[in-house]
């Protein structure tokens, strides 16, 4: 699984390329100074650090990214609000301390985001990566700096450095904090009602958040990048004039429009020609599809852009609330009108003389708005029943009445008790929203744990499943190396040295008398940086570690030095034989993985011993008699063995054919007695003599060839 290290606080173009990062399969870890942020749920690990942080090592060793993304002009601690300038005091020191930190734990890529503010705007043709920035502001020369900085570092080390330049982001905002670029910085300030002032001698080029981090994630994930700068843009032209006149089209609301056009023409476009030809990449989203739906979405979520906000949104909100109240007010005095009237029609009814009008006025407002507008209603009722009867007898009667307080009484219980229960069902549905809306927060903080969990699951999974030190994988290896052919051992133990320290750079040299190594077999141009017949003796340190029986680890992670080192002893106990492991895992140079290595390579050099042994124990079958040449079947034998070691890339050969040697084998093993190396062999097939170069290409053939004529021996090569 690759793993990605993101750097920086999660603007929306670096959620965009995690989500894809995510789908894709890796493993995507954020380090960020913002400790409260929120963990997005297709983060691995979020880890909350200053980039100057001594801790950033640690970072970088737990993380083991295969690529870390420093977001660099799109980080949001260096675009939004006033902690702004004081990043940018930390932010070339925290680069610095990334890149060194990167580079010493063996990091392969480094991309360094930038933007078209590193260009001062009045070119004629679009900007290449060829031409010098020439920043005009105090962040666009940070950011230069930061280009720069990344850019020198390619030559002090071996890890790769790229600068991406995109231009123009935009994107589809969810607040007012989220509208930094060009376009939605001029949509929201239409939809606030401000006049928009356009150039239209200023074009530029904006290009889409999907299509920045697609671009971006086509970056990352390649297997090679070609140059060390590249341009990602839409290269589609747009001016302030036609941006406003879109965004005027797209609003219900009228939107001011106002011509402020002076000066020269000012045209700033990257070419991102050369990055779209090397990665195949176009963009897929028009400026025309997304305006509309930025428009739209500022318009449906005013509170979120802060659209009428301030004083006068206040003052607006507080009326709506008053008004709210006040209607219903008025609504209790209107219904209590109708009521009285009802009562006073009905009274002469003999149907309806026993129906309260005013009982169930006040049960249905206390019902339908709670206690108060139902102590309200209960209130006017007890008026409202009082003039009924002022007008059949005295003031004094009703006074006197108890029939009155009581009647009066049983509409106050009423209201309090209904309204009692109505405002205990609206407290209770009100508490069941927030714990639903607290819950359903939970929920989607559980689901992030979850998935972070799976993801920690699965990694060790992989790591149990996969694991190439189980019991039943030692047992493969012993079984593999007793099932080859003796002279091949060694190849068999390459390819299980790869297996088990799960690296592609493995070299196998014998060790000579004379203190130098040769190599017998190799799987890549950088195990044999060493070359083939390195001085061992020139590497003290290396030395002395194997001479005390322990395995050499290149703590310091120096580039011209294999990452471990291991050897094979022979039955005295002498070492025959160096095996050397390059770009090794970080996490597979821990003691554990050391004293692995011990017992492979163990393993591994009793196979070799028991075939050097057999192999001298029928060397009277192997060889012609009184010489040292191989005989017809032998050197097929190992004719094909290397054959076969040169196609799976673990070593090379030449084979020659000799002639004028003499007329027999004896003869010609005199002939070309001390001619050849030990690790080289001579032998007859058919009559005719060879010679098998071992590690040697056509061209280091050279040196044998003439020393052969020189001797007056033919040579022809024959492969």
């Amino acid at each position: 699984m690759k793993s990605c290290l993101v750097v920086g606080s999660n603007n929306l173009v670096a959620k965009l390329m995690i989500d894809r990062l995510d789908k894709e399969g890796w493993r995507v870890s954020v380090l960020s100074p913002n400790a409260d942020e929120k963990k997005d749920k297709h983060i691995f690990e979020h880890y909350a650090y200053d980039y100057e942080s001594e801790s950033v090592s640690g970072v970088i060793e737990s993380a083991r990214p295969d690529v870390i993304v420093f977001l660099g002009a799109y980080d949001m601690n260096f675009i939004v609000g006033q902690k702004a300038q004081e990043y940018t005091r930390k932010y070339l020191n925290g680069l610095s301390n990334l890149l060194i930190s990167a580079g010493k734990l063996g990091v392969r890529n480094f991309v360094y985001l930038s933007s078209e503010e590193v260009f001062e705007s009045g070119y004629v043709a679009d900007i290449t990566e060829d031409v010098l920035p020439s920043p005009d502001s105090y962040r666009a020369m940070v950011i230069f700096q930061g280009e720069t900085i990344a850019m020198k570092y390619n030559s002090v080390s071996s890890m790769e450095v790229t600068v991406a330049r995109l231009d123009g982001v935009y994107c589809m905002p969810s607040s007012s904090a989220e509208c930094v670029d060009e376009c939605t910085k001029m949509c929201l300030k239409a939809m606030r009602g401000e006049t928009l002032s356009v150039n239209s001698k200023r074009i530029f080029s904006i290009l889409y958040e999907s299509d920045a981090a697609e671009a971006l994630y086509k970056l990352i994930s390649a297997p090679a990048r070609q140059h060390h700068i590249y341009h990602i843009a839409s290269g589609l032209e747009i001016s302030e004039t036609e941006l406003a006149g879109l965004i005027k089209t797209s609003s219900s609301t009228p939107v001011a429009v106002e011509d402020a056009t002076t000066g020269l023409r000012e045209r700033k476009i990257l070419s991102g020609r050369m990055f779209s030809e090397e990665f195949g990449f176009s963009p897929r989203v028009s400026v025309a599809d997304i305006v509309p739906r930025i428009i739209a979405r500022m318009q449906s979520q005013l509170s979120n852009f802060e659209i009428g906000a301030g004083d006068s949104g206040k003052k607006r909100s507080f009326f709506s609330r008053f008004t709210h109240v006040a209607a219903s007010y008025v609504e209790a005095l209107v219904c209590f009108v109708i009521s009285y009237f009802l009562t006073i029609l009905i009274a002469n009814v003999s149907a309806l003389e026993s129906v309260n009008v005013f009982l169930l006025y006040v049960l249905l407002f206390a019902a339908f708005y709670g206690s108060t507008l139902g102590i309200v209603a209960a209130f006017l009722s007890s008026i409202g029943y009082c003039l009924i009867e002022v007008a059949h007898r005295t003031g004094l009667e009703l006074l006197l009445d108890v029939n009155t307080y009581i009647w009066i009484a049983q509409l106050f219980i009423i209201a309090l008790a209904v309204g009692y229960v109505r405002d205990k069902l609206t407290q209770t549905q009100q508490d069941m929203k927030e714990e639903v809306g607290f819950l359903t927060t939970r929920l989607g903080d559980v689901s992030s744990i979850n998935k972070s969990n799976v993801q920690i699951k699965n990694f060790f999974e992989e790591r149990v499943v996969d694991s190439s030190e189980s019991v039943g994988f030692i047992y493969n290896i012993v079984s593999k190396l007793d099932s080859v052919e003796n002279s091949a051992v060694l190849f068999a133990a390459t390819d299980t040295m790869m297996q088990m320290m799960s690296t592609s750079d493995v070299a196998v040299y014998r060790v000579l008398k004379n203190g130098y190594l040769r190599i017998v077999s190799s799987t890549s141009a950088r195990s044999r940086s060493l070359g083939k017949s390195p001085n061992f003796m020139n590497y003290p340190e290396i030395v002395k570690e194997l001479n005390e029986k322990k395995v050499y680890v290149n703590r310091r992670l120096e580039p011209s030095l294999p990452h471990l080192i291991g050897t094979l002893n022979d039955a005295d106990d002498n070492i025959s034989f160096i095996v050397m492991l390059w770009d090794v895992k970080l996490d597979h140079m821990t003691q554990y993985n050391i004293n692995l290595l011990t017992v492979v390579c163990r393993l591994i050099g009793n196979a070799v011993m028991r075939s050097v042994t057999y192999l001298d124990a029928i060397a009277e079958r192997r060889f012609i008699d009184g010489t040292s040449i191989l005989g017809d079947e032998a050197f097929k034998s190992l004719c094909e063995i290397y054959k076969d070691a040169m196609e799976r890339k673990l070593s090379e050969y030449c084979l020659i054919k000799i002639g004028n040697v003499g007329a027999s084998a004896a003869e010609c093993s005199e002939r070309v007695k001390g001619m050849f190396r030990f690790t080289d062999y001579v032998g007859e097939v058919d009559g005719q003599y060879y010679v098998l170069l071992t590690n040697t290409n056509v061209n280091e053939s050279n040196i044998v060839q003439s020393r052969l004529m020189a001797n007056g021996i033919s040579v022809q090569v024959i492969k």
